[in-house]
Order: C-alpha cells, then sequence, then structure tokens
C-alpha cells in the first residue's frame, strides 16, 4: 500500500484551510499567480497562515517568480515552494541553494519525451507534480488531465509523484 498525500490548491480564506486539515490535506496550495482567478495577495495569505499551527502545511504555487517574490514568500514563512511555471534547471538550481524551501517543481506531459528532463532538475528540487501543461493561458492547473499510460513505465531518481489534476 503507498502512502498518499493530498495538496489541496486554492486555498483563500481560513474556513477553507481549516476544512481541508480536518480532511486529511497534508498541503494548502497558495496561488501567487494573478492570471489565475485563485490568486491570493500576501495580505490575506497573512492573515490565513497566522491561524494554521503546522507550518510545513502551506505550499507557495508560484509561476516564474523574480526573486523578490521568493524573498517575500520566504519571510511569510513558506517552507515549501512550488515552481509551476518555465523555470529553468539554473533558475531551479539557485532557489535550492540560497532558501531553505522545499522545491516542488511542476512539469507539463503531453508525450514520453516531456518526462525525459524531470531526472535532470532532480538535485535541485525535492519532488515533482505531473500536470497537463499549458493551455487557456494558464501554465496549468486547469482541470484537464494528460495520458496517464505516458508515465505508466516511468524509472525517475525523485521517490514523490504527485499528479495533478485539480483546478486553478
Amino acid at each position: 500500500m503507498s502512502n498518499v498525500n493530498i495538496k489541496i490548491c486554492g486555498i483563500k480564506d481560513f474556513e477553507i484551510a481549516n476544512h481541508a486539515i480536518h480532511a486529511g490535506a497534508k498541503y494548502l496550495g497558495f496561488i501567487f499567480y494573478e492570471n489565475s482567478h485563485r490568486n491570493i495577495s500576501i495580505d490575506k495569505c497573512r492573515g490565513i497562515l497566522a491561524n494554521i499551527d503546522d507550518k510545513d502545511k502551506p505550499v507557495a504555487v508560484v509561476v516564474n517568480p523574480s526573486f523578490k517574490q521568493l524573498d517575500e514568500l520566504a519571510k511569510l514563512g513558506f517552507s515549501n515552494i512550488q515552481l509551476h511555471g518555465n523555470e529553468n534547471i539554473e533558475f531551479t538550481r539557485k532557489v535550492s541553494e540560497n532558501y531553505s524551501f522545499n522545491v516542488i517543481k511542476a512539469f507539463g506531459i503531453s508525450s514520453l519525451n516531456d518526462l525525459n528532463k524531470i531526472n535532470d532538475y532532480s538535485n535541485f528540487i525535492d519532488s515533482f507534480l505531473l500536470d497537463s501543461g499549458s493551455t487557456v493561458g494558464l501554465p496549468g492547473g486547469t482541470g484537464k488531465t494528460f495520458n496517464w499510460d505516458i508515465i505508466s513505465e516511468i524509472s525517475l531518481k525523485k521517490k514523490f509523484l504527485s499528479v495533478r489534476w485539480s483546478k486553478y
């Protein structure tokens, strides 16, 4: 039997965060991407985080962030960051080396070739997330699934695998 960890994304108020925690969510995803209807402001997020006892639960979900944005999220106390954009290996390495975040890197999957790049990132991430990729101006999280047969026989260096099917 496998150990399944659930992350609920798009948290925008404490009531939802509290419900997700009591329902067994391991992680709470806070979206910091202005093009998402689930985007949350730093101030609103700060208020929610102040009421969450387990500081390992929150995950800051960002798309092609600046180091200024990462500095701000680190100051808020996030211990987990999800890079959900086109962050290259060099940028991901800098995040890994310069911050104390647990780094989750999202990868859009549409073919077997998309899986090849994941191992290249493995020295700089703690886990990865597989998504259907960009559609309709969003980097993922659209509710669309990819062909899961693509991943049926993969062998990757990271032990944690998360497949995303929720909607931003």
